[in-house]
């Protein structure tokens, strides 16, 4: 007889032994000790078994066991790739703390690749974030529109009639017009510009294109989740980028820089 199959006997055995004795503890009311000869006789009952785990893989319990470490496998991939996203955003906003610039919109629409690509990869799914994403958009569709407000301001400067009269509450009527639009009204909202009015027609008609661009510009960028190459060369780079984009609109270099 093999030592194996001998110590699986004498496992049996003794398992059996503490099954009686645990049934004799509990006859006597000694419920503590019957406790604790029922768990060794488990445990020896284990032992006896471990030879015969391919019995057990015949019901599944491998593949269910497999299932639960390829779960946590995965999980804990998903929790290293949002560590790694979420620490590439921390050192990429403390490198502007104290800077007078910030992050482009091409840095932060790669932020946003990533952080979307981990959050899907999770299989989160929660409205916060969903609607945090939203705002992210709308926070680059109001930087776009803004490019569109330093051309026209720039116009307006040769309005006699606006100097006298369209200044009043400035700030105010451009937050108004800034705070009402969206991806969908974005050329109607620019193109019914309420200080518009103060430009003469061939200004006007001019502005109209560029909306036309920008806003075909804005909703490219936005599907594809990077800054096209126009949006990439204007909306970031302050004074000779948006002075080149100014002068292709109107032919003629602006009257003051813009930014």
């Amino acid at each position: 007889m093999s030592v194996e199959k001998f110590t699986s006997i004498a496992l049996l055995i003794l398992a059996f032994a503490a099954s009686i004795v645990t049934l004799i503890l509990a006859f006597k009311e000694r419920n503590s000790s019957a406790s604790i000869s029922a768990a060794f006789a488990v445990v020896l009952f284990l032992l006896t078994s471990l030879p015969n785990i391919e019995f057990f893989k015949g019901w599944g319990v491998e593949t269910r066991i497999r299932e639960q470490v390829n779960r946590a496998e995965n999980a804990l991939e998903n929790i290293k790739l949002l560590t790694a996203t979420f620490s590439k955003q921390a050192y990429t906003w403390l490198s502007y703390v104290g800077r007078i610039d910030s992050p482009t919109w091409e840095e932060r629409f790669s932020l946003s690749r990533d952080i979307t690509s981990a959050i899907e990869k999770t299989g989160v799914n929660d409205p916060q974030l969903i609607e945090a994403k939203h705002n992210f958009d709308r926070f680059f569709v109001i930087s776009v529109a803004r490019l569109y407000l330093g051309f026209r301001n720039d116009r307006l400067r040769k309005s006699v009639e606006y100097t006298q009269h369209g200044q009043t509450d400035q700030a105010e009527k451009m937050g108004l017009l800034l705070s009402s639009i969206s991806i969908s009204n974005f050329k109607y909202t620019l193109k019914n510009d309420p200080d518009a009015k103060y430009l003469d027609q061939a200004d006007r008609d001019k502005l109209n294109v560029f909306i036309d661009k920008l806003g075909d510009e804005m909703v490219k960028s936005l599907s594809q989740a990077k800054p096209t190459p126009f949006l990439n060369s204007v909306i970031d780079q302050y004074g000779q980028g948006l002075n080149g984009a100014y002068s292709d609109v109107f032919g003629e270099k602006p009257i003051s820089d813009i930014y």
